[in-house]
This record gives C-alpha cells, sequence and structure tokens, in this order.
C-alpha cells in the first residue's frame, strides 16, 4: 500500500465515522433547537456543527479520486477548521459550560469536528506534495508481458498477408479464363 493509498484511506475512513457521529448528534438534538427552552446557539456552535458534517461528506462524494472535489473539500476544511478554531477562541466561559453540561454530545463533537478538520488540512497538505502515482510494472511482469507480446505477434499473421496473392490470383483467373487462348497449331 503505498502512503498516498494510505492518505486517501484515512481520510475517507474518519470522514465517514464523523459523519455517521455528527448527522445522530445533530438529528437527536435537533428538536431541542427551536424550543424555548431549548439549543441557546450561542456563537453559533450547532450551527457550524451542523456545517462541519455537510463539511464532511464532501471527501465522500469524490472518494478522493476527483481533483476538484478534492480541492473543494481542502479549501471547505481550511475555511471551517480556520473558522471554528478562532470560535473556540473566542468562546466564552458561560457559552461553554452551558454546552458541556446541557449539551456534552454536540459541544464534544464540536471540539473533535474541530480537530478532524484540522488533520484533514494536514492530510491534504502531504497528499499535495506527494508526485502522483505512476502504475508501474514489476520487471518479471514486464518480461512476461513483452514474451505474451511477441508470441502473439508470431502467432497470428499479419494482415496483408496473402493480399499481394490474391491479386496475382484473379488476374491469372481473368487471363486464363475469359480470354480465349489462340491455338498455335
Amino acid at each position: 500500500m503505498s502512503f498516498n493509498t494510505f492518505i486517501d484511506t484515512t481520510l475517507l475512513f474518519f470522514n465517514f465515522i464523523s459523519l455517521n457521529v455528527g448527522t445522530y448528534f445533530i438529528l437527536n438534538n435537533y428538536e431541542d433547537l427551536n424550543t424555548k427552552t431549548g439549543i441557546q446557539d450561542c456563537y453559533n456552535i450547532f450551527l457550524l456543527t451542523g456545517l462541519s458534517v455537510i463539511n464532511n461528506l464532501i471527501p465522500l462524494i469524490g472518494c478522493s479520486q476527483i481533483d476538484t472535489i478534492m480541492i473543494i473539500s481542502f479549501l471547505g476544511s481550511l475555511g471551517m477548521g480556520s473558522y471554528n478554531t478562532y470560535n473556540l477562541y473566542m468562546v466564552d466561559y458561560n457559552c461553554s459550560d452551558y454546552y458541556e453540561k446541557k449539551y456534552p454530545t454536540v459541544w464534544y463533537y464540536y471540539c473533535a469536528g474541530t480537530g478532524l478538520q484540522l488533520f484533514n488540512i494536514i492530510l491534504y497538505l502531504f497528499k499535495c506534495c506527494l508526485p502522483k502515482e505512476k502504475k508501474c510494472i514489476d520487471r518479471e511482469s514486464q518480461v512476461l508481458i513483452n514474451n505474451n507480446v511477441g508470441l502473439n505477434e508470431a502467432t497470428y499473421p499479419p494482415a496483408n498477408l496473402y493480399e499481394d496473392d490474391e491479386e496475382e490470383f484473379y488476374d491469372g483467373l481473368l487471363v486464363d479464363n475469359l480470354i480465349p487462348a489462340e491455338n498455335n497449331r
């Protein structure tokens, strides 16, 4: 397994787990969002948690194989990770205490999601610095392929092998059978 494949697998695995866990937490706590005694979305924690879950979906769509989606995912992780880090730094004690006591799953997911986005950024930077993989065939396989190509060329004659003979055959047919020969008696 190459390092590039390892990075792709790691990105897909952690984003898949985070997407499923985040979707569960959001759907589990969504009903409390619109009630009077429900979630007080201070510093937009719940909104940013939802956006982080959506951001985890982007790498899964492209399966890390489509460059455009990979760039969008990198930029999304860069933006969300940067803003969530700034937001974690700016959150006051009352807001963090509120989430820790009343909605600890959402708060811990928000912190872990921010860490995952920063981890995604690091993995994408590694992925960009690596050269593109070349499909290499080991020497023994290359010799076997070359031998098979040689056998195939020797086994199957070229398409124009009888081309000249056919023309001479038909020319001879026309001359011998259609044009009566003069008797030289």
